[in-house]
């Protein structure tokens, strides 16, 4: 129970930081908002509870999906079919995803392959961090 408390309390703190994120404007914002959510996604397979799990993928989920929307809404009317036909795409994607691996079950190197990714996607999060609150600008001019 308490780490259902836990969780339930990241994801809120977690979903707020990733609307917050999708609302900045700027390249490094959105950079770190979609390694947030590929981490959140990547770390939800090690979680064997399903409260535990839904606490790390509803925050993804409404992060993409509000990056998706704000990037939408401020493209121009020649982005919008863009926009459309990757939601479209992923749409698709995810379901065959979802209809086809409860049948089968995956190969051990593609777990491999999800842990590596989990931690790149860990450590590639300091960088764009440090990028998003311009410490390389700042540690350029300091002399």
């Amino acid at each position: 129970k308490y780490m259902a408390a836990l969780y339930a309390g990241l994801a809120v703190v977690v979903a707020a930081c990733l609307v917050i994120l999708s609302l900045a404007a700027g390249l490094p914002a959105h950079v770190v908002e979609l390694d947030a959510v590929v981490l959140l996604l990547l770390h939800s397979r090690a979680l064997v509870a399903a409260r535990h799990r839904l606490a790390m993928i509803v925050p993804a989920i409404l992060g993409a999906a509000t990056l998706l929307a704000v990037t939408g809404v401020r493209a121009d009317a020649r982005a919008w079919p863009i926009v459309v036909g990757v939601a479209a795409v992923a749409a698709v994607l995810f379901f065959a995803l979802e209809r086809s691996l409860p049948e089968h079950r995956l190969l051990p190197h593609w777990g491999r392959v999800g842990d590596l990714l989990h931690t790149l996607t860990a450590a590639a999060l300091i960088p764009v961090v440090l990028w998003l609150v311009n410490f390389y600008e700042f540690a350029r001019t300091v002399h």
